[in-house]
């Protein structure tokens, strides 16, 4: 016949043991990251761009932009920051960002005034 005080005993050691455990758990330093609720919304629209370097947008709550230079532009355009604008898009390309706040995305025409259709996300 099996004894079952001793299971028992050292299960009534290890929970009065615990008992007096203060538990803690640390949280990992996560970037505070935005709700999906903000990228709910879509935003879509047509730029008629010129040679100074302007925002796509206003809107700041995106998850991406597709950003297209018009077919019928026939001129080219650049994309990048405030700063520079370095990604050459020809008449009919596109480009798929992952960006979180489109004010910061600039775009500026060659020369003539280009069309920039962008919708974002």
């Amino acid at each position: 016949m099996r004894d079952y005080k001793k299971p028992f005993i050292a299960l009534a050691f290890v929970v009065v043991f615990m008992a007096g455990m203060q538990v803690t758990q640390s949280q990992p330093n996560w970037p505070t990251m935005r709700t999906t609720q903000a990228f709910a919304k879509w935003t879509a629209g047509t730029n008629t761009l010129s040679v100074t370097a302007e925002a796509v947008a206003t809107e700041d709550f995106v998850n991406e932009c597709v950003l297209q230079n018009d077919d019928d532009s026939g001129i080219e355009m650049f994309v990048g920051d405030s700063a520079s604008q370095p990604f050459q898009l020809s008449p009919g390309e596109n480009i798929t960002i992952p960006i979180d706040d489109i004010s910061t995305l600039f775009v500026v025409a060659a020369s003539g005034t280009p069309v920039l259709n962008y919708l974002c996300r």
